[in-house]
C-alpha cells in the first residue's frame, strides 16, 4: 500500500511537471491535398512538415492518407493511386524513413480508417513485453518485461525480487547513479533518522 501511494504521488508530480514544460508534438496530420505529412502541437496549433510525398505521386489525383499510428514515432500511410491498387507505408519520424508494408487487416473488412489527423499514442508496447506511458512523447512510466518499473526519462527504478522491493536510479544510458535526499527531506527507517543515526555512531567512535 505504501509503495502504491508513493508511486501515485511521484506519478502525479511528474504529470504536473510534464504539463508545465514546453509541450512536444502530439498529433500527426496530412496537408497540401495529401502531399505532406506533418507533426502537430495541438496546444499551439503549430505544424512541422516531416515528409514530402510529392516524389511518390505520379498523377494529379494521387494522394497520401493517414490510417493509424502504431507507435509513438511511426504513422501508417495509404498511398492512393489513380490507376492502380493502393500502396501502404510506414513512416518513421525518428529515422525519417519510409518503408512499404503489407495491407492492414482492417482494409479487408470495409473499415478504411482514413483520417486527416491522428493523435500520437500515449501507451506504447513492444514485442519484448515492455510497455510505457508517455506524455507528449516523453516517457512517464515504463514497465519492463523483467518486472522493473521505471519512472521518468532518467529513471527511478522499482523492482520486487526474492521477496524484497529494490530501488535504484539510472541515467539516460542505464548507468546507476547516486540518489540524493535533499531539499530538507530526511531518510527514515522505521521512523528513525538515518543521517542522525550515522552522526551518533561517529560521535561514539570519537569517545
Amino acid at each position: 500500500m505504501k509503495k502504491l501511494l508513493a508511486l501515485s504521488l511521484i506519478g502525479f508530480s511528474l504529470i504536473l511537471g510534464s504539463n508545465s514544460a514546453k509541450a512536444d508534438w502530439d498529433y500527426w496530420g496530412i496537408s497540401d491535398n495529401g502531399k505532406s505529412v506533418n507533426t502537430i502541437n495541438s496546444q499551439t496549433g503549430e505544424g512541422t512538415k516531416v515528409f514530402d510525398a510529392t516524389p511518390y505521386l505520379t498523377t494529379q489525383y494521387d494522394l497520401f492518407q493517414i490510417l493509424d499510428a502504431p507507435t509513438k514515432d511511426e504513422v501508417l500511410l495509404k498511398h492512393i493511386k489513380y490507376s492502380a491498387d493502393p500502396v501502404y507505408y510506414l513512416f518513421n519520424n525518428e529515422t525519417k524513413s519510409l518503408e512499404e508494408t503489407t495491407t492492414p487487416w482492417h482494409q479487408s473488412y470495409g473499415n478504411t480508417g482514413v483520417l486527416d489527423e491522428i493523435k500520437r499514442p500515449n501507451i506504447i508496447s513492444d514485442n519484448a513485453g515492455n510497455s510505457q506511458i508517455q506524455i507528449n512523447g516523453k516517457k512517464l512510466i515504463e514497465h519492463k518485461n523483467d518486472g522493473a518499473i521505471h519512472i521518468g526519462e532518467n529513471s527511478a527504478v522499482f523492482k520486487e525480487e526474492n521477496g524484497r522491493e529494490k530501488f535504484w536510479a539510472q541515467d539516460a544510458n542505464g548507468k546507476s547513479i547516486p540518489i540524493d535526499i535533499t531539499n530538507g527531506s530526511k531518510l527514515l527507517i522505521n521512523g528513525r533518522d538515518v543521517e542522525q543515526s550515522i552522526n551518533n555512531v561517529g560521535a561514539l567512535m570519537l569517545l
